[in-house]
């Protein structure tokens, strides 16, 4: 029942949970934080009763929906609850960096965040949509391209939260090397020796999907900074290019316009570069997920990672999957693209 100020707060401080998945989210909510989690959306919002829905959440964190059926005051929220058994992420990177995005305007408010059970209170995005990739699209290849640029413009702290790719990469590596050919081995070793220290670092997202990345009907918003950090702009870029924006000139002529610069030879030799570990880095996580599940919260309803070779003949460049048995499919497409890129490049 939707309240207006007046109705008491319930007498054991918690939440009515008359949700969709309740079981769920008691399990992975703790109890003790009901209490405080409710106290502050009865402060702030007037009501004591909320539904919560899953939501698409991936492989870093367990999202819902927060919705006070009948309670005017109450905006849609957004619920996000992230592991304490992390691998590739970091708890405290993701939170750093949403907080000082949403004050950027880069990213959605956080409005309620326990820093003790990791768990956030997120504005919702309403009307966002999955970007459309008609070339009729200007104003929104645009905005993508405006958002981005704001990212990589900020001023940076060089005292916190530096990130490589090819950490992240060793990371997954080290997980499965035992079971890789010799030939993924020396792909590895040769995407390793990719690095370089000498780019301008700037904040890099480091993991700009379609899911990612969405669109109001106004602007554009970026989500999920578990993999933020202290990186090259290159690598951003061409994680947009691998699996946003679409093999049409007219797009990446729009969203380049409103990121502010022409690219020139010796750019885009580097995004193609940096394509090659991005295809390595979600290949190798792709693959350390299939041979130990248990490493990540793996959800095969939400988790979504780029298929982009495997259904490219389907017109489709970004994919949930359905089941755990295709990652290994998915990782050796992708390693075998980033195979090919490599063999192609000059360095």
């Amino acid at each position: 029942m939707g309240s207006h100020g007046t109705a008491p707060l319930p007498s054991d401080g918690g939440m009515d949970l008359s949700i969709e998945n309740g079981a769920e989210m008691r399990q992975v909510v703790p109890p003790q934080l009901l209490g405080p989690l409710s106290s502050f959306l009865w402060q702030k919002y007037g009501s004591s009763h909320w539904r919560v829905y899953g939501m698409h959440g991936g492989l870093s964190a367990k999202v819902y929906e927060l919705l006070a059926p009948g309670c005017v005051t109450a905006p849609k929220l957004i619920l996000r609850i992230i592991p304490t058994r992390k691998t590739l992420f970091e708890r405290e990177r993701e939170v750093y960096f949403a907080q000082k995005m949403a004050c950027a305007g880069v990213a959605p408010e956080v409005i309620w965040y326990d820093p003790d059970f990791q768990v956030a209170v997120l504005q919702h995005i309403q009307t966002c949509t999955r970007l459309t990739f008609s070339p009729a699209a200007d104003l929104i290849w645009q905005g993508v391209g405006m958002r981005v640029a704001r990212l990589h413009r900020l001023p940076v702290d060089e005292s916190k939260f530096k990130l490589r790719i090819t950490d992240r990469i060793q990371l997954a590596f080290a997980q499965i090397q035992y079971a890789l050919s010799p030939r993924l081995r020396q792909l590895f070793a040769q995407v390793m020796a990719l690095e370089k220290d000498t780019a301008a670092r700037v904040y890099a997202h480091h993991d700009l999907n379609p899911g990612n990345v969405l669109w109001d009907g106004a602007r554009a918003w970026i989500i999920d900074w578990e993999l933020a950090g202290l990186g090259d702009a290159s690598y951003d870029l061409a994680t947009l290019e691998l699996w946003l924006l679409p093999e049409s000139e007219r797009v990446r002529e729009q969203f380049y316009l409103g990121y502010g610069q022409v690219m020139g030879c010796p750019q885009r030799l580097e995004i193609e570069r940096q394509k090659i570990k991005a295809l390595a880095f979600y290949g190798f996580i792709l693959q350390m997920i299939a041979n130990h599940p248990s490493i990540l919260e793996y959800d095969r309803r939400a988790a979504g990672l780029p298929s982009r070779v495997v259904l490219k003949q389907q017109g489709q460049i970004w994919a949930p999957f359905a089941q755990r048995s295709q990652l290994a499919d998915y990782a050796q497409a992708l390693l075998r693209e980033a195979e090919q890129r490599l063999a192609a490049a000059v360095l």
